[in-house]
């Protein structure tokens, strides 16, 4: 597992070297879809912080704490969440897999919005759409619904299996 700001920073590195703009709310959304992907596919969790239903969307409650200074303007830095005043190689993610995910993630939904990546988190029976319904805003999203919600979206992915016989 990660902590939320080295997958931010696949993200923000990602937003620095193209030019496509990543504001807190977008960068929130990437790593909460690149966290439930990756369940999806793996079945283990990929940031090591609860995610929270707010009215927006899900949140990383760390990750919004060092991004909400931008308002809704662009996210111009790496995240040191180190505070030594530098970006080393630790504050990045390092597995093929994540990177493989990451990727993904990032070449699906690069030109979306944060208001467009929200809307996309607020569908009909997502993780968001069930905790709001059951626990109201600001509740923990629990971890199975993210799993099964990824989970069955993988699977639809997946080619159609023959028969046996």
């Amino acid at each position: 597992m990660y902590n939320p700001s080295i997958i931010a920073n696949f993200f923000l590195a990602k937003s620095l070297s193209t030019g496509i703009p990543v504001t807190p709310m977008k960068l929130l959304k990437l790593v909460y879809l690149s966290h439930g992907w990756y369940l999806g596919y793996s079945k283990e969790p990929l940031i090591s912080e609860a995610v929270k239903a707010w009215p927006y969307g899900p949140v990383i409650l760390s990750l919004y704490e060092r991004v909400k200074k931008y308002g809704n303007k662009p996210i111009a830095e790496l995240i040191d969440f180190n505070s030594d005043g530098k970006v080393g190689p630790e504050e990045f993610p390092t597995g093929s897999f994540v990177h493989k995910i990451l990727e993904s993630v990032w070449n699906t939904y690069k030109n979306y919005t944060g208001l467009q990546l929200s809307d996309l988190t607020h569908r009909a029976d997502s993780p968001w759409d069930k905790t709001i319904k059951e626990s109201g805003v600001y509740s923990v999203i629990p971890y199975n619904y993210i799993q099964d919600y990824y989970e069955r979206l993988v699977n639809a992915q997946q080619p159609a299996q023959p028969a046996a016989g």
